[in-house]
């Protein structure tokens, strides 16, 4: 206590005219700090409810040596607050503007590295604290981490993204706070850069997948894929970023980005957006990396962009194998499999181009498997569609032929649909058109199917 008062009484002075000032400083920052060290200390301290506004006043003070200075004071102030400080003493310090204080003092007032890192430290180690964390979160101090991450420091920027992850974890009470950080921005233009090593892409890929649940982020996340001309938005791409981070590599990274692209796929306007950038290619190799619950996401993601006409290009020089082998494989559950297929269908049915691709790439034999697995009228209704657009292709009749599309016929002609039925039928009327129809057909029961399907249409 008795040290707080006279840190208390040296702001008064001037330390720059008097050198005996500049070690009284100096020294009892040095007490300070090497009291904080140690446990009992610590609990001390922070039991005092002067020691940061006196820590803050050297921190101000002018002196000599105050690199040194600062250093001391942000190191006991870091041990300080890891200790359980009163919740009205913290308070109290908001409504003076102490807390306000802090976070000017560790962006503007302080000039080393190394005391910036102690000083974002404190920062973490007050915003941990659940209780008064939404008040400190208002008075700036989660802000003030952010810009610290301007220095491009590795360090300073783990900081950060452990502070950010803290409070995605509870997005629906920080996402205002949140968005008007811009901090999507800084993560994703920190993963493409030289401070972000493997370590802030694996925080940032969680923190990024956390706010993207969030409403208020899907437009300001698919806008960072619209040109910029500032050079740090630029380098804050959304997609280019979750590439950035999925090249660390590991399982967890891999889904988070997959569920990233999933939660924004879902909004219209975020599509259009997306489609203008590397999404396709990028979904295709999280998806052939990841495991089956990132293949999951990846169809979601394939299956949403097909509805978007400047998707159709990617998708056909892209992601073709990706979605046959999605609904070929037995390990995944129906619905994501029917996410590819219902993909498929969007392509085949309203881009031309995309059938000789798609019937090459062995989209015939994919539905004759997926049918086996198949229960709903609906999910059969897609097949359906899709063999009939596929069969319009120059080189389908006898492709599809071969690759026993009349077994998928028969089974899809027993049904009650009318639609469905009448879309067998153009099926097998452009499937006849093969001058070896006859050969490859005529072990089939086509016979009853057929007429089947064209009574339903006639009646």
């Amino acid at each position: 206590a008795l040290l707080v008062l006279l840190t208390r009484g040296q702001s008064r002075k001037n330390s720059r005219e008097n050198s005996k000032e500049n070690k009284r400083v100096l020294w009892i920052s040095t007490v300070l700090f090497f009291t904080s060290t140690y446990p009992r200390g610590r609990k001390l301290l922070s039991k005092n409810r002067w020691l940061i506004p006196s820590l803050l006043n050297m921190m101000r003070s002018g002196c000599d040596d105050l690199v040194q200075i600062q250093y001391n004071c942000a190191s006991a102030l870091c041990n300080a607050v890891s200790a359980v400080l009163s919740k009205n003493d913290i308070l109290a310090m908001v409504d003076e503007g102490v807390i306000q204080d802090l976070g000017i003092i560790s962006v503007l007032r302080t000039n080393s590295i190394a005391t910036k890192q102690v000083m974002s430290k404190a920062l973490f180690n007050l915003l941990a604290r659940e209780e008064t964390r939404e008040d400190l979160v208002k008075a700036q101090l989660a802000q003030a981490m952010v810009r610290l991450t301007k220095e491009d420091n590795k360090e300073l920027s783990i900081l950060c993204v452990q502070m950010t992850l803290n409070l995605s974890s509870e997005i629906d009470r920080y996402a205002k706070y949140l968005v008007e950080m811009q901090i999507h921005r800084v993560l994703v233009g920190l993963s493409r850069s030289t401070a972000g090593g493997a370590e802030f892409k694996r925080l940032a890929g969680n923190a990024l997948a956390n706010m993207s649940v969030h409403d208020d982020f899907a437009k300001p996340m698919a806008e960072l894929t619209q040109d910029d001309e500032r050079e740090r938005d630029r380098a804050a791409k959304i997609i280019p970023g979750l590439l950035a981070i999925s090249g660390v590599n590991e399982e967890q990274s891999t889904q988070d980005c997959a569920f990233v692209l999933q939660n924004l796929t879902r909004h219209e306007h975020c599509r259009r957006n997306l489609a203008q950038d590397d999404v396709i290619e990028l979904t295709v190799k999280l998806a052939k990396t990841g495991n089956l619950t990132t293949a999951q996401m990846c169809a979601a993601t394939l299956c949403y962009m097909s509805t978007v006409k400047g998707a159709y290009a990617d998708i056909v020089q892209f992601a073709i194998p990706t979605l046959v082998l999605t609904m070929k494989n037995p390990s995944l559950q129906l619905v994501p499999r029917m996410d590819a297929a219902r993909a498929v269908a969007n392509l085949v049915v309203f881009y031309p181009p995309s059938r000789e691709v798609c019937l090459a790439g062995g989209i015939t034999t994919a539905v004759n498997v997926l049918l086996k697995s198949t229960r709903e009228e609906s999910d059969m209704v897609c097949l359906a569609k899709i063999l009939r657009d596929l069969s319009r292709a120059n080189e389908a009749p006898f492709k599809m032929l071969q690759e026993h599309a009349i077994l998928s016929l028969v089974k899809l002609a027993h049904l009650e649909d009318a639609q469905l039925k009448h879309d067998v039928s153009t099926t097998i009327c452009n499937l006849a058109t093969c001058k070896f129809a006859t050969d490859i057909v005529q072990e089939r029961p086509l016979t009853e199917p057929y007429l089947a399907a064209h009574l339903a249409v006639c009646s």
